[in-house]
Order: C-alpha cells, then sequence, then structure tokens
C-alpha cells in the first residue's frame, strides 16, 4: 500500500486499514528514542502520540504529502520526544520559537532531506537488499537470522551481500541527495 493510499484511507476514516502500516515505522522511532536515553515504553508513547498528530494533521484536506509518510511519522515522532525532554530540563523553555528551538528546526529540514533519500533510496535500492538493511540497521537483525530468513547458505554470504548493498545504497544516497 503506497502513502497515497493510506492518505485516502485515513480521509475516508479508515484508520485501521492503515494503521497496520504505519506501524512499521515504529522499531525506526524506538531505535531513536532508546539512542537518546528513553525507555521502551517512552518510545511506545511517543510513537502513539505522534501517529494521533499524523492522523489529524493527514485528515485535513488541505493537507498535502511533500515527504514520505515515514519521513513525516519520524520527524513528528522526533520533535514530540524532544518537547517531552524540554518539559523536564525547564530552563530551555526561553529558548522555545514556537514550540520549537530554532536551530532544531533547521536540524529537522536537513534531517528531512537525509530520510527523503533513504525513502527513495530503500525504494530504488531492491526488496532484498532493502529487507538486508531494514532489518540490520533498524531491527537490529544479527546476520545470521537475516540469512535464515533469505535462506541464504551461510552468515558469510548475508555480510557480502549486506556489503554490496551498503555500497549501492550509498552511490543512490549521494545521487539523491544532490538533487
Amino acid at each position: 500500500m503506497d502513502d497515497k493510499k493510506i492518505i485516502q484511507l485515513i480521509r475516508k476514516g479508515a484508520h485501521q486499514k492503515a494503521l497496520g502500516r504505519l506501524y512499521e515505522n515504529f522499531p525506526q522511532v524506538k531505535a531513536f528514542i532508546l539512542k537518546e536515553g528513553g525507555t521502551a515504553q517512552q518510545a511506545e508513547d511517543i510513537f502513539q502520540d505522534a501517529l494521533v498528530i499524523c492522523l489529524k494533521k493527514w485528515s485535513q484536506p488541505e493537507f498535502e504529502l511533500t515527504s514520505s509518510l515515514t519521513t513525516y511519522i519520524y520527524g513528528v515522532a522526533k520533535f514530540t520526544w524532544r518537547n517531552e525532554a524540554r518539559k523536564r530540563t525547564p530552563q530551555m523553555a526561553g529558548d522555545l520559537v514556537d514550540g520549537f528551538v530554532e536551530d532544531e528546526v533547521n536540524d529537522f529540514l536537513i534531517e528531512e532531506k537525509k530520510y527523503e533519500a533513504l525513502d527513495q533510496m530503500l525504494m530504488t535500492i531492491g526488496e532484498k537488499c532493502s529487507k538486508i538493511l531494514k532489518w540490520f540497521y533498524f531491527e537490529k537483525m544479527s546476520m545470521k537470522d537475516i540469512a535464515q530468513k533469505l535462506d541464504f547458505q551461510s552468515e558469510k554470504s548475508a555480510k557480502t551481500q549486506k556489503y554490496k548493498c551498503m555500497e549501492k545504497a550509498k552511490g543512490l544516497a549521494v545521487s539523491f541527495l544532490k538533487h
């Protein structure tokens, strides 16, 4: 199901059909929050809050998607997490500009472009490479598990394939970022 179809379902009120696809983004958000010092429970809460915000925004007829839904959800979750962190750190309250630190808005725009390039690269790179990279980097699967899931003869074969995929991905990402 592509992003435009998901937006159509949400606008028709068929949230349940769209939510399954949207929940595929949770591991990425969870990894970010854990890296930032949060807990698994906080990651779930932030992801839920981000989905609510996204669903409200996407339901609006004037909303126009300019990035992938994955990028959008990740960005909203990231801002939601950082805002929660700021609430726990009152000295930053004076630095807020419309709810965000000005530098973070600029950082988000740069980060959004990177994630758009990543999304484009993952769609272009091929299904097998996309799975390998997502499983390894976002879901933290071992090479042994990836080898088994993709019926490789050995863990070494999976590592070699991951290396080839990374080389291909780097080249694609660079070309996407230039555009």
